[in-house]
């Protein structure tokens, strides 16, 4: 059961293992089919699927089914742990599956919101990965008659660089992987059951692959890869060249969109379509609204080129971010929220924030002289209606106590100046004292704190969000690090995200 659920719904894009030698490995376990010892790394990786798969449970619509006790979260904390004392004992020579089980106990990481962990994590992930020359093409050609080996490797690679890309994103540091010494290819468009270590059946010909999203979504890591580089360099490029990068960026997603086959694309009910292609479907989606708004959101804090030449950018970020928070309200009316969607609520935090800030923006003045296919209190109602449900779907977790404060200082000034111009009878600006206070975030307000963070003492520092270009990566990694945070009277620090997570 745990494997199923791993393969068909908690991995929709990270498929690096093979299901039917994961299968084989399961009836070799004592009381299976053919008992027989597992080597120790692939008891690793059984493990961490079954970890994993105890994240989700669901019914047959994939609905999702209430821990009350936490009983679900304790298991696959216990398959978690003894799989990590098996990897940290590993010895003999690197293989594949070595990278394997580091990738899955990396996903279970971020499944539990622990994002730092599994950075670090993810660090000696990389290295096997360059050692075992999964990077490189000609390193793969050496192994071809082994089509399972030779299938993996690629996409092991590719799983790992797409992780790398959103490590980076969200934390805010520079990749581990470079792409000028990549020249590994993407994996054949087969699905598991055509490929044995022998052979190349295609059993499943004229099927649908399971293995297309995953190299789309490693294609789509590539743009979200450039945009990171190119739009948050250490020395800030020039506006116009930002809206040269956003329009190449655009483009590139743009024909990304438009080669996406067709169960991918959208263009079929999601209704008419197996669950696995379901999740695949809104796994994508998602990636390419939180590609659109990485690209597109610095222009939002645009203080020097023509508002008609950033406009169109702007637009396409706000479409991104209200197609994301429809989203995420969708789940929730179907109850398809998840705590373990790691990235659903990081891309939720993304396109809510992007909501606010557009919304202080225009009321103050710098983006009112052209106009805007969105109402201003028209994304502030949907916003405010996605932030109760991301609250309470992650309130387990740490960064969700970092978001919870961001997230509500920028709502109440987006209430503020919106209340302000409608005040002053001027839905498209405020008046020059609005335009000073709201150049700067002021979070002295903090020290009353958030209803919904409890009763803890929060030492919050000097918290100040300056409305420049750098506001973007500051809210970024401001989740994930420990500058001006300490969360006093729990024993935790989210510097390793320990505790709290479970």
């Amino acid at each position: 059961m745990f494997v199923n659920r791993y393969f068909d719904f908690a991995m929709a894009t990270y498929r690096f293992l093979h299901h039917p030698t994961v299968l084989q490995w399961v009836d070799r376990l004592p009381g299976h089919k053919n008992p027989h010892p597992l080597p120790p790394v692939q008891k690793a990786i059984l493990l961490l699927v079954f970890a994993t798969g105890t994240l989700y449970n669901v019914d047959d619509s994939h609905n999702v089914l209430p821990d009350r006790d936490g009983g679900r979260h304790l298991a696959g904390e216990r398959y978690f742990q003894a799989a990590q004392k098996i990897i940290a004992g590993e010895t003999g020579s690197l293989q594949l599956e070595s990278v394997q089980a580091r990738l899955a106990a990396t996903l279970y990481l971020l499944n539990t919101s622990r994002l730092n962990q599994a950075w670090y994590l993810f660090g000696t992930t990389y290295q096997l990965v360059i050692a075992l020359g999964l990077h490189r093409r000609s390193a793969t050609y050496q192994i071809q008659k082994d089509y399972v080996l030779s299938e993996c490797r690629k996409r092991s690679f590719w799983a790992a660089y797409t992780l790398d890309g959103y490590f980076s994103v969200m934390l805010g540091r520079p990749p581990f992987l470079n792409d000028d010494f990549v020249d590994q290819e993407y994996p054949q468009p087969l699905n598991d059951q055509d490929i044995t270590p022998g052979e190349i059946t295609r059993k499943s010909k004229g099927i649908d692959c399971l293995i297309t999203a995953s190299i789309q979504h490693a294609k789509l890591a590539h743009v979200v890869r450039r945009a990171s580089k190119d739009q948050y360099l250490l020395h800030q490029v020039s506006e116009e060249r930002q809206i040269q990068t956003a329009a190449q960026l655009n483009n590139e997603i743009a024909k990304w969109q438009d080669e996406l086959p067709i169960f991918l694309s959208g263009a079929i009910n999601p209704a008419s379509l197996i669950p696995v292609f379901r999740r695949q479907v809104t796994v994508l989606r998602m990636a390419c609204a939180h590609a659109i708004m990485l690209v597109n959101r610095p222009l939002i804090l645009s203080r020097h080129a023509k508002p008609v030449g950033v406009q169109p950018h702007v637009e396409e970020c706000l479409s991104a971010a209200k197609l994301m928070l429809e989203l995420v309200l969708d789940f929730v009316a179907d109850n398809h929220m998840f705590q373990g969607f790691w990235k659903t609520q990081y891309v939720t935090f993304n396109a809510l924030s992007i909501v606010y800030v557009w919304i202080i923006q225009r009321k103050i003045g710098r983006l009112a002289t052209v106009p805007s296919q969105y109402e201003e209190s028209d994304l502030f109602n949907i916003a405010e209606a996605v932030q109760t449900p991301l609250a309470k779907a992650t309130q387990s977790n740490a960064p969700n106590l970092r978001y919870t404060i961001i997230l509500g200082e920028l709502q109440r000034e987006a209430r503020r100046v919106i209340a302000s111009a409608s005040s002053n009878g001027d839905p498209g600006t405020s008046s020059s004292s609005d335009q000073a206070e709201a150049s700067h975030i002021d979070t002295a307000s903090l020290s009353g704190q958030p209803q919904s963070l409890g009763s803890a003492e929060w030492d919050l520092g000097s918290m100040d969000f300056p409305l420049d270009p750098n506001l973007w990566m500051q809210l970024d990694s401001f989740p994930f690090t420990d500058e001006h945070f300490h969360q006093g009277g729990y024993g935790f620090s989210t510097n390793t995200d320990l505790g709290g997570t479970m």
